[in-house]
């Protein structure tokens, strides 16, 4: 899905149905409320016992900007809010789950998804990346070389406040472990 073409303000939320019957589902719809999004939330089947909560920032973003991007889009207060909404969830969940972020990024011409996952992150790790990571992940995307690899997903995980790069999926589908070789 290009989320793009959808009417949006700020973001898409995508969870696992699990949620709807949880404790956690008042805190995915004040996401959802603070996305202004016009749309019908995502909703993905995933393994039992695993929980997932995906933010889709809406609109495109420039490669090495998406920090200043999603901050200017989403404004002081709605980042805030966000962060503390994400640190409610993280602090409710017991079982394993993945935060993830998800931005439609321009490289030049092509247009590539820069992924971002955190597995049961704390309040700490979240607060982290909303004061330094994403700044960081600025700093990672401008520093990889990506030309001539048809590139077309990048993904990095934070692990005890560490952004690493994980691997990026050409367009073809092949995994590449390291891009910058």
């Amino acid at each position: 899905m290009n989320y793009d073409e959808i009417n949006q303000k700020y973001f898409i939320v995508e969870y696992d149905p699990h949620i709807n019957n949880s404790a956690e589902y008042p805190i995915i719809k004040s996401i959802e409320i603070l996305s202004e999004a016009e749309y019908s939330p995502v909703i993905r089947k995933t393994y039992d016992n695993y929980v997932f909560l995906g933010i889709v920032a809406a609109g495109c973003f420039i490669l090495g900007q998406i920090a200043q991007g999603f901050f200017q889009k989403l404004g002081a207060t709605i980042y805030d809010q966000l962060c503390i909404y994400l640190k409610k969830f993280s602090e409710s969940r017991i079982n394993k789950h993945e935060l993830y972020f998800s931005f439609n990024v321009k490289n030049d011409d092509e247009l590539l998804e820069v992924y971002l996952s955190l597995i049961n992150p704390s309040q700490d790790d979240i607060e982290w990346l909303f004061k330094y990571g994403f700044s960081l992940l600025d700093e990672k995307t401008r520093n990889l070389k990506l030309s001539g690899k048809n590139i077309g997903k990048i993904v990095f995980s934070i692990t005890q406040k560490n952004l690493v790069f994980a691997y990026a999926l050409t367009r073809d589908c092949d995994v590449l472990e390291n891009i910058n070789s």
